[in-house]
């Protein structure tokens, strides 16, 4: 199988979002109900980024902004059960935190029983550092090239900004990204969807690219995919007693990164289906789904 060229045809579409990709998931027995979450709501003023050398000060929880409360708690019948989402409010989270403590902070108030905790991979990645500011890459000839063809949708362009394929190509390798390619230049004709984030890989599959809606200074960031999103999940689950799960998720599709023991990814992916956490600037990375009914 040979990668596209660079005279490969316009026809080379890469999805760029994560909609058909590796996340994606039918949802026939999956009812919304209203009151989910609004996804460009404000999220309480601007947000002055960290200074070089000043130590991130977080609120203290129940503070004034409601940060450290629960701020939505939507609901979401799967499989004739119905699940509360409550989504609780952080302060913003930088580089070097303990995320363990953090999640920990927040969300063991709240806890019962029961609840399965769930962590935003963009919080678990920026406070591992792993993130590159997008106007410090300089991409390659061949990111330029592959960008042009990512089909673009209304969430943000993905792998389309050549930087973003050029931290591509750096997590997988140029082989896994040409191979991606091309099977997906051959598979789509046939009515296949996703199979380029199939091949290239989780890693690629999980990157978020700049969007206008981050909270700043995020919104100038490249965030890539966590590392040893199981661990942190179970030493999460360990600190706060619940089952808990890192998720990637938006408003076109979710998947679970790492999972501590007690949790059913299946599950849980349909559970989050609606994107609860919001696809904007809500600081709310962490929720609690519990069941409501038996």
């Amino acid at each position: 199988m040979m990668p596209p060229s660079l005279s490969a045809p316009p026809a080379l579409r890469l999805v760029a979002a994560r909609a058909d990709g590796p996340g994606a998931f039918g949802r026939p027995d999956v009812k919304r109900t209203p009151g989910a979450a609004t996804r460009r709501e404000s999220a309480g003023g601007p947000v002055r980024p960290l200074l070089h050398g000043e130590a991130a000060a977080p609120p203290v929880p129940g503070g004034a902004d409601d940060t450290g409360r629960i701020v939505r708690a939507p609901t979401m019948d799967v499989g004739g059960r119905r699940w509360e989402r409550l989504l609780v409010r952080t302060h913003v989270i930088h580089p070097g935190e303990d995320i363990v403590e953090t999640v920990a902070r927040y969300a063991r108030p709240y806890v019962k029983p029961g609840d399965l905790l769930f962590v935003g991979q963009k919080a678990a990645s920026i406070s591992q550092g792993r993130l590159v500011r997008e106007r410090t890459v300089r991409p390659r000839r061949l990111a330029v090239f592959l960008s042009r063809h990512v089909k673009r949708t209304p969430f943000g362009r993905g792998l389309g900004r050549p930087a973003t394929m050029e931290i591509a190509l750096r997590e997988a390798g140029v082989p896994r990204i040409l191979l991606a390619a091309a099977v997906h230049l051959l598979s789509r004709p046939l009515g296949r969807s996703g199979d380029f984030y199939r091949v290239a890989g989780r890693r690629v599959a999980s990157i978020d690219g700049v969007t206008d809606w981050a909270l700043p200074p995020f919104n100038q960031y490249i965030v890539l995919h966590p590392t040893d999103a199981d661990g942190l999940a179970r030493r999460i689950a360990a600190r706060v007693g619940v089952p808990a799960a890192v998720v990637d998720l938006n408003d076109l599709g979710g998947e679970v990164l790492g999972y501590s023991p007690g949790i059913d990814p299946r599950l849980l992916v349909r559970i989050l289906a609606d994107n609860p956490l919001g696809q904007g600037p809500f600081r709310t990375p962490l929720g609690l789904a519990r069941p409501l009914n038996s």
